[in-house]
């Protein structure tokens, strides 16, 4: 009993430890996108128009990850082996 427990702590330890990896690298990107909308807002050839077209190449990246995601989850729901 006292093993199994020790390798449910070291599984929470390794979980919390990746979450935080994530939420930084996640905290990097962040920063690195305002730099890049700060160099393109101090930058007086790229309008306005630019920053929009990166939001949404940005929205529409992110919204087809989601949905492919989304699909392949409904697919393996679908036709799983045995039904």
């Amino acid at each position: 009993m006292l093993i199994l427990l020790n390798i449910f702590m070291l599984f929470n330890i390794f979980m919390l430890l990746n979450i935080f990896i994530l939420m930084f690298i996640l905290l990097l990107l962040l920063i690195l996108l305002l730099l890049l909308l700060l160099l393109l807002a101090a930058d007086t050839t790229f309008s306005t128009r630019h920053i929009e077209h990166l939001f949404l190449f940005l929205f529409i990246s992110s919204a087809a990850t989601a949905d492919s995601e989304r699909s392949a989850n409904y697919d393996s729901f679908l036709f799983e082996p045995g039904s």
